[in-house]
C-alpha cells in the first residue's frame, strides 16, 4: 500500500477523534474558559483516540505485509523466467535429421545417425554423424536418373555407366570385374552392394603422407580399386596394387 494512502487513513482517524472531542462537551464557556464538566481535556477520550490510531496503524501494516506476500508469490510463480523475449533454442527429437543438408565437419549429436537428401529414395547425398561431426557417407553426385535404378536391390551383371542406387542401408554400385580370367563380353561389370562408409573418403586419391583423421580408414580408387589409401598414425599411406592375374 502506498504511503499517501497511510497518511489519508491517519488524517481520517484524527478527524473522527476531533469530532468526538467536540461532541463530548469540549465546548468553551462564554468567558473563554473550559467548563469544569469537561475536566480541561478528558484523558479517557485522548487515550481512546491514541488507541484508535494505533489500531489503524496496525491495520495499515498488516495490509502492507499482505501486499508484500502477494508480490513474493507472483515472483515465485514466475520461476525466474527470462522475460526478455529471447527464448532458448530447443533441440529437436533425438535422432532427427536436419531439415536441410548439413555441411561436412559441422557438429552433430546422435552417433551413427544417417540422413539422406535428394529428390528420391534411391539416389542422393547421405550424411552420417561420426565422432560428433557430420561426414558424407555417400556422394549423391555419382547417382544417375532414378528411372535407371532397379526397383529392388540388384545382383549379377550390369552395364557400364549404371548409376549408384541406394536400397535401405546399402548402396549398390556397378563395378568392373577385377578378379579371375578376363570376363566374357557383357560380363565386364557386376553389381556390388554394401553399406556406405562411416566417414566419406576424399573424392580423389590423397597423396602419401598427407594428413588424415580416422585411424584405419581404407579408401580405394580406380576402376578396380587398385589404388588403396589407408589412414595410419594420422597420415595417408597410398599403395598401387598389381592387376589381377
Amino acid at each position: 500500500m502506498e504511503v499517501p494512502m497511510k497518511e489519508a487513513l491517519r488524517q481520517g482517524i484524527w478527524l473522527l477523534v476531533v469530532t468526538a472531542l467536540v461532541a463530548a462537551g469540549g465546548a468553551c464557556s462564554d468567558d473563554g474558559g473550559v467548563t469544569s464538566a469537561d475536566g480541561a481535556v478528558n484523558g479517557d477520550t485522548i487515550n481512546n483516540a491514541d488507541a484508535a490510531i494505533n489500531t489503524a496503524d496496525a491495520a495499515v501494516n498488516d495490509a502492507d505485509a499482505a501486499v508484500n506476500d502477494a508480490d513474493a508469490a507472483v515472483n515465485d510463480a514466475g520461476g525466474g523466467a527470462d522475460m526478455s523475449g529471447d527464448l532458448p533454442a530447443r533441440d529437436g527429437p533425438q535422432g532427427s535429421c536436419p531439415a536441410s543438408e548439413p555441411q561436412v565437419g559441422t557438429p552433430c549429436t546422435t552417433p551413427k545417425l544417417q540422413c539422406g537428401y535428394g529428390t528420391n529414395a534411391g539416389c542422393g547425398d547421405v550424411y552420417e554423424c561420426f565422432e560428433g561431426t557430420w561426414a558424407l557417407a555417400f556422394d549423391g553426385a555419382t547417382c544417375g536418373s532414378t528411372t535407371l535404378c532397379p526397383s529392388s536391390k540388384p545382383s549379377g551383371f550390369c552395364t557400364s555407366g549404371a548409376p549408384s542406387c541406394r536400397y535401405g542401408a546399402e548402396v549398390c554400385t556397378c563395378v568392373h570385374v577385377c578378379a579371375g580370367a578376363p570376363p566374357a563380353p557383357g560380363q565386364e561389370f557386376i553389381w556390388s552392394c554394401a553399406a556406405p562408409q562411416t566417414v566419406a573418403c576424399p573424392k580423389s586419391a590423397p597423396k602419401s603422407a598427407s594428413p588424415c583423421s580416422v585411424e584405419g580408414q581404407v579408401c580405394t580408387y580406380g576402376s578396380c580399386g587398385r589404388e588403396v589409401a589407408t589412414c595410419k598414425a594420422g597420415t595417408w599411406n597410398v599403395k598401387n596394387l598389381p592387376p589381377p592375374p
